[in-house]
Order: structure tokens, then C-alpha cells, then sequence
């Protein structure tokens, strides 16, 4: 086998990438038709794409988004496309590295290509890109997609990913297999997890609250005994949170009994690794 169709980087791999793509039965067929409309579903906003590729996300979000990618041969294909799209130092120096830029941040078939380390290293690095209650999309392939291309090291499923953004501190809103129940996976090729979460917003409550370690009223107890309690100040709550479940509104949007990920609540004095903090 070719060693250079072993990394991501160099103009081999967007040339294998062109290929794929561009096969007359995909064209025919207007395959990235069901993928196209998934993506638009989501409502996913302005987006920030890291690991835009060629730039097929990006395209069927009718350009509304800027791509980021590592491999300037990439980049400069989805250029001659028309689309937004910078290497990764160009993006720094670009007028779109500004915080809070990006309704949501979309990471579609990356992570399978990256150790832990180095995905949950690419969420820190664009995630304070986003506003605040904006979308995380996170798009990894099912075995027989995996299997496909060399250059992917690791196999995600959506416990997966559900793992990796709690360490970074993203709610989850909702997860599941596409186009087909996650079964498919073992035989179809473009079967796809997609798990969508949410930044951690500043919310103010207009529901209810309640601690799920505990079983307690958050009104009456803030996580882990740390803190000053929930302030009653226009419901607002003043402690961090840890590991509550709530439901409420963050910027408009209704949000129902999402559960705020922490690590461990089976000691009786919880020392979570993770705390979300919600600012007011």
C-alpha cells in the first residue's frame, strides 16, 4: 500500500478524497442528498467546520460557515469551490479566530483520526469559538466506514463521543445513528453516529431544578455541599452546577431535562472531575 494514502496531510489524500467524491454513480445518484438534509435539520447556524476536507459540509450548508483543515491542498480545493476555508494558521490570523464567532462547531469524520489526546486537544482549541448555548456536532463512521480508509486509528461510537465532550464540558442534546438504526453500521458503509450537544450557556431557570446525585431540590442543596445555594434572585442560580439535571431556557430555547455530565457521584461526598458552571 501507498504510505502516503497513510496520513491525512499531504496531496495524495485529497486527491483519493476527489475521487471518492466525485464517482459518476454519487453524482447520478445525489447521494449527500439524505447527509445534506441531516445536517440542515440541525439548524446548525454559523458554523466554524474543523476538519472541513474538501469542504462537503460546508457546501451542503450553502456556504454558511467557515472550514479549518490541516492540509493546505484540502483547503485550497474547497476554495476553488467557492467556500470559506483556511490551514490552521491562517484561521488564527483570519478575523473569524474571535470568541464567541460560531453558532455551533461541527467535527465530522475527524475524530476517528485522532488519539484521545489529540481530539479532546482539537475541542478545547475551538470551542471558545462558539457563543455560549451554541451546538457541538460531532459526526464519527460505524465499522464497516471505519474500516475504510487507512488513516482512521480509533473507533467511536456515540458513548464515545458522549464521553469525550463531557471532559470538555459540553451538554448533551441528543444523539443516534444516521440514515439507518445503528445495526446497519456492521454492513453499511456511510452509516454515521451524530451526536449533537450544547456549549454550556448562561442559563436562567424557569423550570425546575433538582440534584440527580442526590435526589435533593437544588433549591435547597448546592453539589458537593460547595458553595453559596441557589440564589432566589429571578430563579437564577449562583452555585456551579454539578451533575444536575434541569430544564429551562437558554437564549429562547427550550431545553428539558438535559443532565449535565460529572464523573462521579457514587462517593458520599462526590469530588466530580468535571464541574459545568453556569455564569449569570
Amino acid at each position: 500500500m501507498d504510505e502516503s494514502l497513510n496520513t491525512t496531510e499531504g496531496r495524495a489524500y485529497t486527491e483519493r478524497l476527489v475521487e471518492k467524491e466525485t464517482a459518476w454513480w454519487k453524482r447520478v445518484l445525489d447521494v449527500q442528498r439524505p447527509y445534506r438534509w441531516n445536517l440542515q435539520r440541525l439548524r446548525p447556524g454559523f458554523v466554524l467546520d474543523a476538519g472541513c476536507g474538501l469542504g462537503r459540509n460546508l457546501k451542503n450548508l450553502d456556504g454558511n460557515g467557515v472550514g479549518v483543515d490541516h492540509n493546505p491542498t484540502s483547503v485550497a480545493t474547497a476554495r476553488s469551490r467557492g467556500l470559506r476555508a483556511f490551514t490552521i494558521d491562517e484561521f488564527r490570523a483570519s478575523e473569524f479566530a474571535r470568541p464567541a464567532t460560531f453558532d455551533s462547531l461541527l467535527v465530522a469524520h475527524v475524530l476517528e483520526h485522532l488519539s484521545e489526546e489529540l481530539g479532546l486537544g482539537l475541542l478545547r482549541d475551538y470551542l471558545p469559538f462558539v457563543k455560549p448555548g451554541g451546538k457541538i456536532i460531532l459526526i464519527t463512521p460505524q465499522e464497516v466506514g471505519f474500516r475504510s480508509d487507512p488513516t482512521h486509528v480509533r473507533l467511536l461510537d456515540l458513548s464515545d463521543l458522549q464521553a469525550l465532550a463531557a471532559q470538555v464540558g459540553v451538554v448533551p442534546e441528543r444523539a443516534f445513528s444516521f440514515p439507518f438504526p445503528r445495526v446497519f453500521g456492521r454492513a453499511f458503509v456511510y452509516n454515521e453516529n451524530v451526536w449533537v450537544g450544547l456549549k454550556a450557556p448562561a442559563m436562567r431557570t424557569y423550570a425546575r431544578w433538582r440534584d440527580v446525585g442526590f435526589g435533593q431540590s437544588a433549591r435547597t442543596r448546592s453539589p458537593a455541599g460547595r458553595g453559596e445555594g441557589p440564589s432566589r434572585r429571578s430563579g437564577s442560580v449562583a452555585a456551579p452546577l454539578c451533575g444536575w439535571e434541569f430544564a429551562g431556557r437558554s437564549r429562547g430555547r427550550r431545553i428539558k431535562n438535559v443532565v449535565v455530565p460529572s464523573t462521579e457521584y457514587a462517593a458520599s461526598v462526590p469530588q466530580p472531575e468535571l464541574t459545568i458552571c453556569f455564569a449569570m
